[in-house]
């Protein structure tokens, strides 16, 4: 398992995992699969972790599935951890997950909390507007 890294220091790195956020509302379909192509090129991941949400993280579910990557969801427990299951799945991505790279496509406090997350545990972020 390759050491966390600083964003500048990513270039050429293979990176394993790579934890796909953004809003359930963003469906820019076209937009996403563009990104996750480009950032693919660039960094070579091979397995995208997403939180089975309606919206961006379907969408990159869907990408991984069309690129034959390997794709790790974490669904959120609405029945046992009631409504604030959002944000604990989100800290269950980053911690169980363990991501190498998080990408935040447009979204809102739960795409700001898991960003913010993924900073405090030194994981590298790629804000996409």
């Amino acid at each position: 398992m390759p050491e966390r890294l600083a964003l500048g220091k990513l270039k050429g790195v293979c990176i394993l995992k790579v934890l796909v956020c953004g809003g359930r509302e963003f469906t820019d379909t076209t937009f996403i699969h563009a990104e996750l192509d480009r950032l693919h090129a660039q960094y070579r991941f091979d397995t995208v972790i997403e939180g089975d949400a309606r919206g961006v993280d379907r969408i990159a579910g869907e990408w991984a599935h069309i690129k034959g990557i390997d794709l790790v969801e974490f669904p959120a427990d609405w029945k046992g951890e009631g409504r604030h299951a959002a944000l604990i799945r989100n800290e269950r991505m980053l911690r169980d997950g363990k991501p190498d790279l998080v990408i935040a496509f447009p979204g809102g406090g739960g795409t700001a909390h898991t960003c913010f997350h993924a900073e405090q545990l030194g994981i590298p972020v790629i804000r996409l507007a």
